[in-house]
């Protein structure tokens, strides 16, 4: 999907060039012909024509300027700033009067054209009014998206603060039971992978995202870590496989769904194994989950599960699917997502295209 948009956007600006360049060449041709047809031998006139044409440009600059200046001054000063809506009425009121002025003296005050005046005058407002509503359209839009972005920040940093220490208790809980017997070879391997898990979770978790090679090894930490809880090894099976793309993805948000596994995945003595399956290639991710459960005690799908639901939505808002099955003592979860397609990746396309 990402190589194709990158395709699409390659052809975009040639064919746009070549468009443009190409209508100007046709256009410019059929006015040239149409003024030889019109001036032909009466070349004096076509200075008349540019002076006419010229005007009327001079005229919408004019009111572009009008309705800019109306947009910065009048209307920030007393409708925005003071919240004095008819003040800034009255304001428009006095500048019909003043257009209507100088369109009278314009034409030496004389009275079988006033009611031309008023209508041209009222139309003029009309423009700098239009003007003035699709630039605080405009404004107010970027300000609601700068506010959303600010929000969606603080939400994300909030949702990541009470995500890190979850697991962290289990984790020491297990180093300790083993600990206490003292004859357990593989307990410095456990107290390195937990010491990766705390750095981890102390330094990269507060990004908004990162690479994915460390939340991968990240996630490889924490299941071996719970693994060492099982009695038997072969009750999971872990698959997990990565084509080395480079890519970002936001920290811990696989997280619960793998707690949730080991949480309420061996509850029962006698089960299938429960399956755990992570596919990340060309920068799209598969994850799917299963296990079985006690008919009497099914998975949470609450805090946890909500909290990556409002990530997802947050980061990928239109790159991925959550699909959740729960019942006859089966859980199964499966989730897509366009990595390339994120948040972060979009706007940053946005600023590259701004740059070009």
């Amino acid at each position: 999907m990402k190589k194709r948009n990158q395709n699409w956007n390659k052809i975009g600006k040639p064919l746009f060039l070549f468009l443009f360049l190409g209508l100007t060449a046709y256009w410019g041709w059929q006015v040239r012909e149409s003024l030889i047809l019109q001036y032909a031998g009466e070349w004096g006139q076509l200075g008349g024509f540019l002076r006419w044409l010229m005007g009327y440009v001079f005229i919408l600059a004019g009111l572009l300027l009008l309705g800019w200046l109306n947009f910065r001054g009048p209307y920030q000063w007393w409708q925005v700033k003071r919240g004095g809506k008819w003040l800034y009425r009255s304001w428009m009121l006095t500048l019909l009067f003043i257009l209507y002025q100088l369109l009278q003296w314009s034409t030496s005050f004389q009275a079988d054209l006033v009611e031309e005046n008023l209508l041209i005058a009222s139309l003029c407002l009309l423009f700098i009014g239009g003007f003035v509503s699709i630039a605080a359209l405009i404004q107010n839009r970027n300000q609601q998206t700068r506010l959303l972005q600010v929000q969606t920040a603080a939400e994300l940093k909030a949702l990541r603060a009470q995500l890190n220490p979850h697991f962290l208790f289990n984790a020491l809980n297990t180093i300790y039971s083993q600990a206490v017997p003292l004859a357990d070879q593989s307990l410095a391997e456990h107290i390195q992978e937990l010491s990766g898990i705390l750095r981890f979770s102390l330094q990269q978790a507060q990004k908004e995202f990162v690479p994915i090679r460390e939340e991968l090894t990240f996630l490889q930490r924490y299941i071996a870590l719970q693994e060492a809880r099982l009695a038997r090894p072969e009750q999971l099976q872990v698959w997990i496989e990565w084509d080395e793309t480079s890519g970002q993805i936001p920290p811990l948000l696989l997280l619960p769904f793998i707690e949730n596994l080991f949480k309420y995945g061996f509850s029962s003595i006698e089960h299938e194994p429960a399956k755990l399956e992570l596919l990340i290639e060309e920068n799209e991710l598969s994850f799917y989950a299963e296990n079985n459960v006690s008919t009497t005690e099914q998975p949470s799908t609450g805090k946890g599960i909500e909290q990556v639901r409002r990530r997802l939505a947050l980061c990928y808002p239109d790159a991925h699917s959550l699909d959740i099955v729960s019942g006859e003592g089966t859980f199964k979860l499966r989730l897509q997502i366009s990595l390339g397609r994120g948040r972060k990746d979009v706007e940053e396309q946005g600023n590259q295209k701004r740059y070009q």
